[in-house]
């Protein structure tokens, strides 16, 4: 069904391809084919063209940021003001058009970057703060929680 997740995977796919970015293109691909389970609330509201088109961009520039720097601290606060909205807003938006709220999204980036650092040779230590996380146990437990097992036995 017509989703504004949905039209957000195509513009992306669309600006991949224009701007020659295929790291962003096989996002929005397999994102795609990702299971995201139905609100049980009403029929979402489809967004005019017009507000779609300004809300991808900075959606787009808030994912970017956080894929580039996910081992700075980012508040959602911070995010929401870079790209020129209000925190609760934003965060609605980037949930709807990515399909996880801004937090998760930064989870997951940090730690698809710790488990290739701990193949690359890293120690979890040092993937773990080089991630962005403040808390070895924590980021142990998150690491368990994705990939099915400890981070140590990914060394």
């Amino acid at each position: 069904p017509a989703s504004n997740r949905v039209r957000y995977l195509q513009w992306g796919l669309g600006r991949a391809v224009e701007t020659d970015t295929m790291m962003f293109a096989e996002y929005c691909a397999s994102e795609v084919f990702r299971e995201i389970p139905e609100s049980p609330s009403a029929k979402p509201q489809i967004f005019s063209d017009h507000k779609f088109g300004w809300y991808a961009e900075r959606v787009h520039a808030a994912r970017e940021r956080l894929d580039r720097k996910f081992d700075e601290p980012h508040t959602t606060s911070d995010l929401a003001r870079a790209v020129g909205m209000s925190m609760f807003h934003f965060t609605r938006v980037f949930a709807e058009l990515v399909g996880r709220p801004p937090h998760r999204y930064l989870n997951e980036v940090r730690l698809r970057a710790a488990h290739n650092m701990i193949r690359k040779g890293l120690s979890v230590t040092e993937a773990c703060f080089a991630c962005g996380y403040n808390n070895l146990s924590h980021f142990s437990r998150s690491f368990a929680a994705r990939y099915g097992a400890s981070p140590s036995r990914f060394v």
